[in-house]
């Protein structure tokens, strides 16, 4: 009698390289779209654990699929989320976590789209993407760093998002009472950190060639300043809030007083 059996050769490596892969190309996607906090060591961490997962349920099938995938929607993605992204509230997380499943809708769906065009399972997707998600990270960021450009996480009442800011040699801007150095952030950030804008300080200013002002402000909870491998921490920075963009192109969002350069933590 003819064996109709149908065999499936399962590779492990390949299974765990791939499916990392998925996770911590969704996972950096996320974290620029909604410019989190995040280093790659969390993101690596939360890829592994859902790989883990993943891999235990392969190789030990003992719960029902039904509850499998249920597990693996909320509880495993919630886990992931969490310890990436770190969110200091419930609606953060909830909102990080729907973010999460758009993200990796999306990237599925690419995936999916790139099967069909080319014929076959595009396995090799992820893993592809996110090696020229690295490769563009790495040359963004020499490119940066040659520009005096550094990414930056601004904290404010338990929410966090990530920027990009301009080192500005020529910002000498200072709160006159007390001396102390000002930051110059968007408005559009300083919304998408703080939603109202809890106005506490008036900063005078002058600028060359145009009448002097008044720049509304306020204390972030601290500031982290990525500069190369230095990592820079600063407690409860003033910053002062314009509504004119600070690039025409949009590259930047804040403006670092000089002290920056110098490391200062400005813990008054």
């Amino acid at each position: 009698m003819r064996d109709d059996t149908l065999t499936l050769d399962l590779y492990i490596d390949v299974l765990m390289l791939v499916n990392f892969s998925w996770n911590l190309l969704i996972l950096k996607l996320l974290k620029k779209i909604m410019k989190l906090p995040g280093s790659w060591l969390r993101l690596i961490l939360s890829s592994l654990t859902g790989t883990l997962w993943t891999l235990a349920t392969v190789c030990f099938p003992v719960l029902p699929m039904a509850v499998e995938r249920a597990v693996t929607v909320f509880l495993v993605s919630l886990v992931m989320v969490a310890m990436a992204y770190r969110p200091g509230t419930c609606r953060l997380l909830v909102r990080e976590l729907l973010g999460f499943y758009l993200a990796a809708a999306t990237v599925g769906g690419i995936s999916y789209g790139l099967s069909l065009s080319i014929g076959r399972n595009f396995l090799m997707f992820p893993v592809t993407a996110l090696g020229a998600l690295l490769l563009w990270e790495v040359v963004l960021e020499h490119r940066v760093r040659n520009r005096n450009l550094y990414q930056v996480i601004l904290h404010s009442r338990e929410k966090s998002i990530e920027v990009t800011a301009l080192l500005d040699t020529g910002n000498h801007l200072r709160e006159p009472v007390t001396g102390r150095p000002v930051h110059i952030l968007t408005e559009q950030a300083a919304r998408s950190l703080c939603g109202e804008l809890p106005y506490t300080v008036d900063i005078p200013y002058q600028s060359v060639g145009q009448p002097g002002g008044i720049l509304h402000g306020f204390h972030l909870d601290s500031m982290e300043v990525q500069m190369g491998k230095e990592h820079i921490t600063v407690i409860r920075p003033l910053v002062a809030v314009t509504g004119q963009p600070l690039s025409p192109s949009g590259e930047y969002e804040l403006l670092l007083h000089e002290e920056i350069a110098g490391g200062i933590n400005h813990d008054r």
